[in-house]
Protein backbone atom coordinates (compact mmCIF):
# COMPACT_ATOMS: atom_id res chain seq x y z
CA UNK A 1 0.00 0.00 0.00
CA UNK A 2 1.25 3.47 -0.82
CA UNK A 3 2.27 5.53 2.19
CA UNK A 4 -0.05 8.37 1.12
CA UNK A 5 -3.07 6.06 1.58
CA UNK A 6 -2.34 5.33 5.27
CA UNK A 7 -4.15 8.38 6.74
CA UNK A 8 -7.28 7.46 4.77
CA UNK A 9 -7.11 3.86 6.01
CA UNK A 10 -6.59 5.03 9.59
CA UNK A 11 -9.55 7.42 9.40
CA UNK A 12 -11.78 4.75 7.83
CA UNK A 13 -10.74 2.24 10.51
CA UNK A 14 -11.53 4.71 13.29
CA UNK A 15 -14.83 5.86 11.79
CA UNK A 16 -16.11 2.37 10.99
CA UNK A 17 -15.26 1.02 14.43
CA UNK A 18 -16.88 4.03 16.10
CA UNK A 19 -20.07 3.49 14.09
CA UNK A 20 -20.38 -0.19 15.04
CA UNK A 21 -20.10 0.67 18.71
CA UNK A 22 -16.48 0.15 19.71
CA UNK A 23 -15.84 2.53 22.57
CA UNK A 24 -13.94 5.71 21.81
CA UNK A 25 -11.13 5.02 24.29
CA UNK A 26 -10.30 1.66 22.70
CA UNK A 27 -10.14 3.13 19.20
CA UNK A 28 -8.03 6.02 20.47
CA UNK A 29 -5.51 3.57 21.92
CA UNK A 30 -5.11 1.91 18.53
CA UNK A 31 -5.03 5.09 16.44
CA UNK A 32 -2.78 7.03 18.81
CA UNK A 33 -5.15 9.90 19.59
CA UNK A 34 -4.51 11.42 23.00
CA UNK A 35 -7.72 13.39 23.47
CA UNK A 36 -11.32 12.59 22.69
CA UNK A 37 -11.70 16.06 21.23
CA UNK A 38 -9.03 15.42 18.59
CA UNK A 39 -10.43 11.95 17.91
CA UNK A 40 -13.97 13.24 17.30
CA UNK A 41 -12.61 15.88 14.92
CA UNK A 42 -10.64 13.20 13.08
CA UNK A 43 -13.41 10.70 12.34
CA UNK A 44 -15.91 11.39 9.57
CA UNK A 45 -19.33 11.02 11.14
CA UNK A 46 -22.39 13.08 10.28
CA UNK A 47 -24.81 14.40 12.89
CA UNK A 48 -27.32 11.82 11.65
CA UNK A 49 -24.81 9.00 12.18
CA UNK A 50 -24.13 10.26 15.72
CA UNK A 51 -27.88 10.28 16.41
CA UNK A 52 -28.32 6.76 14.99
CA UNK A 53 -25.47 5.47 17.14
CA UNK A 54 -27.00 7.06 20.23
CA UNK A 55 -30.44 5.66 19.37
CA UNK A 56 -28.99 2.18 19.02
CA UNK A 57 -27.30 2.44 22.44
CA UNK A 58 -30.54 3.62 24.07
CA UNK A 59 -32.45 0.71 22.52
CA UNK A 60 -29.87 -1.78 23.80
CA UNK A 61 -29.84 -0.21 27.24
CA UNK A 62 -33.58 -0.13 27.76
CA UNK A 63 -34.25 -3.50 26.17
CA UNK A 64 -32.56 -5.05 29.20
CA UNK A 65 -34.84 -3.31 31.70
Amino acid sequence: MAIDKLPTCRRSFATNNYLVGVDTYTIMQVTGHTTEKSFLKYIKVSPTQHAERMHKRWEERYKRL
